[in-house]
């Protein structure tokens, strides 16, 4: 049996986003992507709202994260849940005819050592660490080693009458009698003071929330998959940018191939549209007039006049778009390549995620130079496999794309 293929997508501008998700969709509905992984690395507020609301449920929630809807919580009925976490596990219940205050559960806090049930005033709500004057105690007890990170447990808790019965795994830890608790209630659950949670889940599309404003958070993607190497180690990795708008899905299939015969190379790219070494590539091969611009081999693959020129860019996805998005072939179906990778799409193998146990780093240069380089590994271009990619950052100074974005949402209508 082949092994599964998880895309990893670092997240995202609703608008971009919206087109992604059409071709993703399709891919999995071909039977080429397995499960689809969104990282919350969003940074402005509204694209967070719209993530969170879009992409259910929440599968991880890193350290010092805020509160991440789960569910609802009705009277008549027993609330579970199944996580594991690190240590202060947070489970937030918000009744929804309250504004005042909320129940907060906290599992394996002071350095996993207690568990307790308080009562917080409402609009300390989105506050990570609060003062005592915030909160009131209602019960609490030690839980020496309660946070197990690598065990599921089950968590539940049942309102019988005006008493909250609540249990981990086998044991019932409180039955509190005379909460204010006449109605259903919203469960929100966070990790807290350097403790991440993680939520057991089937779903095939999952959201991975990282920490908001961070200015360089993806390293927690790749370190939350090198940690949890067992589980991973065989499956096939696909990562995209969160702004690819247009995907040749139906060849994904062959590219997937490549990439899982060849395990001696690195990383696998595709064939990306407005990236500086593809775009030489494409006009190498003639498949990519000189009418639309001059696109040089970048030095070591790194940056170049693509990079820097959205009038370049926006020209190319002009002609790409008129050209009925055509593939730009290579001059040969494969290119080896030594240096510096734009990694808009790639793929690498599970085995490999042993050397991406990252720090806060520029994980571009890492994963493209600096581990091939020690490892003596190097990296292909794969020519059938089609994607665009809107921009770069630099290249959005100095032009408009939302001419471009309307003919790319143009071709999912």
């Amino acid at each position: 049996m082949p092994s599964p293929v998880v895309l990893i997508t670092f997240a995202g501008r609703k608008r971009q986003m919206t087109i992604l998700e059409h071709y993703v969709r399709k891919a999995m509905e071909a039977g080429f992507i397995d499960e689809w992984h969104i990282w919350d690395f969003t940074r402005q507020e509204s694209d967070t709202i719209w993530l969170a609301d879009h992409f259910k449920p929440v599968a991880f929630i890193s350290a010092e994260t805020g509160y991440q809807a789960y569910g609802q919580f009705d009277l008549a009925q027993c609330f579970e849940l199944t996580a594991k976490s690190l240590n202060n596990f947070h489970i937030a219940i918000c009744p929804k005819n309250e504004s005042d205050y909320f129940y907060e559960i906290v599992i394996g806090g002071w350095m996993n050592t207690q568990t307790s049930l308080r009562r917080v005033k409402k609009n300390t709500f989105s506050v990570i660490h609060r003062a005592e004057e915030d909160f009131e105690t209602i019960w609490g007890t030690l839980t020496p080693g309660i946070a197990a990170p690598g065990v599921f447990q089950k968590y539940k808790f049942l309102m019988i009458g005006e008493n909250l019965h609540f249990s981990i795994g086998d044991h019932v830890f409180f039955n509190i009698e005379k909460l204010n608790i006449t109605g259903p209630c919203d469960i929100f659950v966070r990790g807290g003071y350097g403790g991440w949670v993680e939520l057991k889940s089937d779903a095939p599309v999952r959201r991975y929330a990282g920490v908001p404003t961070e200015t360089a958070p993806y390293f927690r993607a790749y370190s939350y998959y090198a940690q949890n190497y067992e589980q991973y180690k065989d499956t096939l990795f696909l990562k995209c940018d969160d702004d690819i708008v247009y995907m040749d899905y139906k060849k994904l299939g062959g590219f997937i191939e490549f990439r899982r015969n060849n395990p001696h190379y690195f990383l696998v790219s595709a064939n990306v549209v407005n990236n500086g070494l593809c775009a030489y590539l494409q006009q190498e091969s003639g498949y990519l007039p000189n009418s639309v611009g001059d696109f040089e081999l970048p030095v070591n693959g790194f940056h170049g006049t693509l990079w820097e020129s959205g009038e370049k860019a926006v020209k190319l996805h002009e002609y790409f778009l008129s050209n009925n998005l055509k593939t730009m072939h290579f001059r040969q179906p494969i290119i080896r390549w030594d240096y510096y990778v734009s990694i808009n799409f790639v793929s690498w193998l599970g085995h490999d995620l042993k050397y991406m146990f990252l720090p806060s780093c520029d994980d571009e240069k890492v994963l493209s130079v600096d581990i091939p380089g020690y490892t003596q590994r190097s990296h292909a271009f794969y020519s059938d496999f089609t994607v665009s990619h809107l921009s770069f950052y630099q290249q959005t100074v100095g032009a408009d794309f939302d001419p471009i974005l309307d003919k790319y949402e143009a071709l999912i209508r």
